[in-house]
Formats: C-alpha cells, structure tokens, sequence
C-alpha cells in the first residue's frame, strides 16, 4: 500500500493494522511511520513491518493522518488473505479432572471429523474425536466486546486424553482427519500424588503480550516485556525444569478485543503446548456490569469471562464457576476467583471449605492457594469497593480463615504489577507456621508505581522495577520459591519453606 503525502508530519501520521469482517471494520494494531527515517526525510514514501497471526479471515492495512484520537482514513490496502484459514492454532494444555487426563484445545476456522491422536511411543497409537464449540456476540455483556471489538473466534476444539500412565511422556497431534493435522507435540504426565515426588512449577500472573516490530494496540501500549517472560519461561520447559505453568489471572489484556486473544494464544503456544497451562481468572477476563462478577466495573470490556471459559477448560466444577483444585506430584493447587462472591453462604466459599477439607496432605504435603486479587498487598489503591486495600480486607475476612485451618504453606496474587512477598502471616500479624503470601503480577504488564508511603510490618520484600516471573520446586520436606527477573534471568528473590 502507499499513500504520499507532501508535507509529512511526523507524530501526524500513522499506519494502523486492521481486520477486516463481514458487518464492521476494526483497528486492532498501530504504527507511526516514523519507524521508517525515509519518511521522516521527507520524500512521502515509506514501510513498515507487523506480525500477522492467522485469524482465519482477510486482513487490511490502513494509512491514517490527523491523530489516534481523531484519525482520517487515508488509504486501504488490498485484503490480505491466508493460505490456509484451517490452519492448527493456539494449541494449549490443561489438566483434566484427574492425574490420568489432558485437556488439550486448539482452533480453526471450520473444519470437521477432528480428533487428537495420542500415544506413548513415537507413532500416536490412538485417535479420538474432539467437541467444537464457539461463542458469539450475543454471548458477551456489552462493549466493546459485542460490538467494535468483537471478531469472530472461530472453532475451539476441545479433546480430552484419558488412561495416560503417569510420569510418561505421551506424543500427540489434533486437527481434521478432512482437513489437516498439526505437526506432533508432545507433554510428560504427573507422577501419582506422593509426597516424595519433586514438582517444579512456573507461575506468574498480569502478562498480556507483545510484539517486536514496535506495534501497539489502538487502545494501548501492549505488554512487550511479556515477551522475555515467555521466552525464558520457554527455556525452562525445553530444559525439562518446568512441569506445570501458572497463569494468575490477568491472561491477554484482550479487554473486549476478540483479536487479541489470538495474539496472547499464539505467544504461549510454545509453552502450553508441552505443560499444562493452569489459568485464573481476573478482573480483566470477568469484570463487567449485569454479569456474574463481583464487582462492577467493566476490566473485562464486556466479555464477562466468555472468552476465558471457553479457550482455557480447567477442572472446574462447571463451565461458569472459575474455581477448582488439582494434585500435581507432591503438590495440590487451589485457584480461587477473586471476581466473583465469596462472602459467607457463597457457592464459591462453600467449594473452597470443602475442597480444602479433602486434600491428602500425606500424598499432597504442600498447599498452594492461588487467586488473582492480593489478600496482603503494599498499594495506595483504596477508594471504592473494588480498590486493592477493600478487596484485600475482605479476602483476610472470609478466605484467611480457611488458609489457617487448612495449613496452606504458600498463596501467590497477581493484579498489582509487582513482585511482594510477606513473612509467614496471619491477621496482618507476623506468626511462625502461617501463609507465606507473594504478589506475583511481574508477568509483563505496566509497573503499578502505587506503593504505600511506609511499608506494611508484614512485607519483607517487594520490587516495581523489573518483570519476570516466579520458579517453584517442592520436594518432601522443601519448598525454594525463585523470582527471575527477565531482564537477564538474574535470581532477584529467593526464599525457602520447610515442614
């Protein structure tokens, strides 16, 4: 495409990356042509570079002046169209609804018979059909997520691998047997729960994602540090030194931006192709006005966790209920959703008494809590019901109790952009044999520079420079707990919980 202009102004003037569908046109990605010095020269001519995900459908290029707040469409590209809109996309992993399943889903456009064919040597020995579901505008709560952001998702496929061996490592390929199958994965199974089993696991929370080519969303800068999180969290999982991702909320930042939850997919597919990727779900993927949610605000940009619930399936209860637990070798893990009730007499409550109640900690000696709003956090953020410090209170109110019965040894947060980690704590009091609480929300999303003039008594350790990501190995009698900062995968923090 190209457009001259005499005069070129420099912040003026800017490429946008759209996509094209049938009943609206959207501006998902930008650029100023200032990344091309031929332009700034001033002879009218230039280019740029985007990543382009496949999104099954044509995509356009635009060429604006005026500004982002008031652009003037200049000139559209030709579509661009993709060779193959089936093609195999976003494959991720979860655990099923026991040590013996993986869930696996992946998406295309439209395509039948689909299965997964999975085995423990090279050849897959077995092939099973897989369910397709989707979800549409009318779906969502409001905008932008039913309207200007919306796009259409495609199929998501879903299959569940079942009679798996533990700690065997099983190859495996999905698609269409009309149409074409992915190129061949491979995961390792847990061990049986065992406290002598040695678990390591990767967990973050507030990532997004990013590109390298200096694009942006129309609607904000995205998440680029995300993109050495990944990258070193990838290394880890192909070095074999990491056996599950946690993700604490806050996934993509889509934000009512269908489009953008094929940008997040299309980062982590390198990793949650191989691990499960075990999600929560935050204010960002639930929050919206007349939904489920706790809390009124719209993070989630209307899409009022459909877009969650439907491409991530963990072992929940049900679909529309965002909490669940899981054994992993010496290890069980329970992910609350702080986004949705959990006051006295909630259904939510009420699962995480009694799911508590039943964990074997002689098979499982270690108890990770998990959920995306901190119950103990350094933050400002104190006005209105939603604010850091009331939804903290009310979690030491109606969740803390549960943690003292039931002896949870670690409860890791995200939603403030930030690494913080308390003593062993219980009523904002410092207490030998209490929760060890770390804010883990350095996934890649912008600092939150918000911190208290003095720092709470109960906080030992916090940083708001640099991003990363938290590494977990439990043994029988140990847990190590490693913050990276991505930087340059420089240990940053480290401590350790013993029985």
């Amino acid at each position: 495409m190209r457009h001259k202009i005499k005069r070129p102004q420099v912040e003026a003037h800017q490429i946008h990356f759209i996509q094209s569908i049938s009943f609206n046109r959207s501006f998902l990605f930008l650029q100023f042509t200032n990344v091309d010095p031929s332009y700034i020269n001033g002879n009218g001519t230039g280019s740029c570079r985007f990543q382009l995900v496949n999104m099954r459908q044509n995509v356009l290029f635009g060429f604006f002046t005026g500004n982002v707040t008031s652009p003037i469409l200049r000139a559209t590209s030709k579509p661009v169209t993709f060779r193959n809109p089936n093609e195999i996309l976003q494959v991720h992993l979860a655990q099923g609804q026991s040590n013996s399943e993986m869930v696996v889903v992946w998406s295309t456009k439209n395509t039948t018979n689909n299965t997964v064919c999975y085995g423990d040597l090279i050849a897959p020995a077995r092939c099973i059909p897989a369910d397709v579901s989707t979800y549409t505008a009318a779906d969502l709560c409001g905008p932008p997520a039913s309207t200007t952001g919306w796009s259409d998702p495609g199929q998501i496929i879903t299959a569940t691998m079942t009679s798996l061996k533990p700690s065997t490592r099983y190859y495996y390929t999905v698609g269409s047997k009309n149409d074409v199958m992915s190129r061949r994965f491979s995961f390792r199974t847990p061990p049986d729960a065992n406290p002598d089993a040695e678990t390591n696991i990767i967990a973050f929370g507030d990532m997004g994602f990013g590109h390298l080519d200096g694009t942006n969303a129309y609607t904000r800068y995205l998440e680029n540090p995300s993109l050495n999180t990944s990258r070193l969290i990838l290394d880890q999982v192909n070095a074999g030194k990491a056996d599950i991702v946690l993700h604490i909320g806050d996934l993509s930042y889509a934000n009512g931006y269908s489009a953008e939850w094929d940008e997040f997919l299309y980062q982590i597919e390198p990793i949650a192709s191989q691990v499960p990727y075990m999600v929560c779900d935050g204010n960002h993927e639930s929050d919206s006005p007349n939904s489920s949610s706790y809390y009124d605000g719209n993070d989630s940009g209307g899409e009022c966790g459909v877009p969650y619930e439907r491409r991530f399936i963990m072992p929940r209860p049900e679909t529309a209920k965002h909490w669940y637990g899981f054994d992993y070798g010496n290890v069980h893990v329970i992910m609350m959703s702080t986004e949705h009730d959990f006051t006295p007499d909630s259904e939510q409550l009420h699962f995480l008494d009694n799911h508590l109640q039943n964990v074997n900690r002689e098979k499982t000696p270690w108890l990770i809590f998990a959920g995306h709003r901190p119950m103990y956090i350094d933050s400002t953020s104190s006005e209105g019901r939603s604010a850091d410090q009331p939804v903290a209170s009310l979690l030491r109110q109606h969740v803390e109790p549960l943690l003292k019965k039931y002896s949870a040894n670690l409860a890791i947060w995200g939603h403030n952009h930030s690494y913080q980690r308390t003593c062993p704590v219980y009523n904002e009091t410092c207490t030998a044999g209490a929760t060890t609480h770390v804010v883990i929300g350095m996934g890649g999303a912008h600092h939150s520079n918000n911190a208290m003039p003095e720092t709470p008594s109960w906080l030992e350790f916090q940083d708001r420079q640099f991003w990363g990501y938290s590494s977990i190995k439990t043994t029988k009698s140990k847990l190590e707990f490693w913050y990276i900062r991505d930087t340059d995968g420089v240990v940053y923090d480290y401590f350790t919980l013993e029985l």
